[in-house]
């Protein structure tokens, strides 16, 4: 009979996992199509494979992608996209009152890396991200440095050698920089990337795009023009 009970709890507890995850999973999806269809109504589109930037590529073909759309804003192209996935770990936990009596559990945690594109021609490869407060305390900047004692603290720019890539970091860039909060920024092949670690939503779309428009024109700098 005790083996019988026990047996049966633990299908129940089978069952109420099977369909708490069915109930997230269609959540999930219908989140996404919500999405999408406020997207469509706003002129984005899902774009052809072959006319996908080489860039940006890899992030429209992955298997984390929730949504992969651009829009064409005047003369300038954007991109974005949001990919989400569930990454499981085995922590040690403390069994009882004994140090020395250790158990596990799991952790499943929910990341997000939403991201926006668009077109900065003519601009190095380069990467800005963010230093901790113990690292800006212990050194002033990482690598070459911008000269901006209060940037170069808070940030760091790759690759750290390249003087290049500082002085693509103009005193307008580092303003905007020091007053958002973005996950990273990076340049590769003329695209400019800005991410973030949360999720796409319609209420926080247009910010998003606005922040990597007025960056993209900041990099443009005095005299530069990039397509708008």
């Amino acid at each position: 009979m005790g083996s019988f009970s026990i047996g049966t709890v633990v299908v129940l507890v089978i069952v109420v996992l099977v369909i708490g995850w069915t109930v997230s999973a269609q959540r999930q999806r219908q989140q996404v199509e919500d999405l999408m269809t406020t997207l469509s109504g706003s002129g984005w589109t899902s774009p052809d494979p072959s006319e996908i930037p080489a860039a940006i590529a890899p992030a429209a073909a992955s298997r984390r992608s929730q949504v992969f759309v651009t829009r064409q804003v005047g003369q300038r192209q954007l991109w974005v996209s949001w990919h989400r996935w569930t990454e499981t770990r085995t922590v040690p936990v403390a069994s009882g009152s004994s140090v020395s009596g250790m158990g596990q559990r799991t952790e499943t945690t929910v990341r997000h890396l939403t991201r926006v594109w668009t077109q900065v021609p003519g601009l190095p490869n380069l990467q800005v991200v963010g230093r901790t407060w113990l690292g800006g305390l212990l050194m002033a900047r990482r690598g070459v440095g911008t000269g901006d004692d209060e940037f170069d603290r808070k940030f760091a720019i790759k690759p750290s050698t390249s003087a290049a890539a500082a002085i693509a970091v103009n005193t307008q860039v580092r303003e905007l920089l020091l007053g958002l909060r973005v996950g990273g920024v990076s340049i590769l092949d003329g695209l400019l990337c800005v991410s973030y670690g949360s999720p796409l939503t319609s209420a926080v779309l247009q910010p998003r795009i606005d922040t990597t428009i007025s960056l993209a024109e900041a990099f443009a700098g005095p005299g530069r023009t990039l397509p708008r």
